[in-house]
């Protein structure tokens, strides 16, 4: 809920997916959440991300991706496989990381399409496939917690300045001086707007390629390398 005081704003929708481990105690508080708010519906973020985005730098950001899908792309590794090994797939497979921004139109395709059905089938018996979902059909037109990449307080000045919409993973019980000061920062900013320019997110090889720009018109070609546009 810590997450959802930082993400709310009335004009914004949320839909909150609950985890069907969940214990019933959590379940039961979710479903009464709409009851607190005139306008809330029943966003997902996992439990361990946090935005490092205010609500507003965010609206200008998705407005210069301009509908483009926002995710990166990286080779699906043969151990992902698990039961799988040895049964095709519907499509090329690919890896991105869990998180990833999608205009409207493509979700209300995605949750109609049976291919997309019978990938999503396929990837639940491959290891970790919400990192694999999202990218694969894009492409078909701190410390180390099980290999995954832990935030923590050192980690925080460079964190909270980087061009990425929301860092994961940031966990309560593991070192939550960072966790809390990653929630001071963005409610700062949001209440206290700094000067944002989304122009960068604009000039994505990504969002160029998608607005009709050939390859050899990209303003920046260099950031097609892996990770290049975010060192910047």
């Amino acid at each position: 809920m810590l997450e959802f005081s930082i993400f709310y704003h009335p004009q914004n929708a949320y839909c909150i997916m609950v985890d069907q481990g969940a214990n019933r105690k959590f379940k039961n508080f979710i479903a009464k959440l709409p009851s607190c708010f005139n306008n809330t519906a029943t966003f997902y973020l996992s439990g361990a991300d946090l935005p490092l985005r205010t609500n507003l730098e965010m609206v200008r950001i998705m407005i210069a991706l301009n509908g483009s899908i926002n995710t990166d792309v990286e080779e699906f590794e043969t151990d992902r496989y698990r039961l799988m090994e040895g049964i095709h797939p519907p499509v090329p497979l690919y890896k991105s990381a869990m998180s990833v921004a999608i205009p409207r139109r493509a979700a209300k395709f995605m949750s109609k399409s049976k291919k997309v059905k019978a990938l999503l089938t396929y990837l639940n018996e491959t290891w970790v496939p919400d990192e694999s979902f999202w990218t694969t059909l894009t492409l078909n037109s701190g410390r180390i917690a099980s290999w995954s990449c832990v935030f923590g307080v050192l980690d925080m000045p460079e964190v909270v300045r980087r061009p990425e919409l929301v860092a994961h993973k940031v966990y309560l019980d593991q070192q939550p001086a960072a966790y809390l000061c990653l929630l001071k920062e963005i409610r700062r900013r949001s209440h206290n707007p700094i000067e944002f320019d989304a122009t960068s997110y604009a000039e994505m090889p990504t969002v160029e390629l998608s607005n009709g720009k050939r390859i050899t018109e990209l303003k920046h070609p260099d950031w097609l390398m892996r990770s290049s546009f975010y060192r910047r």
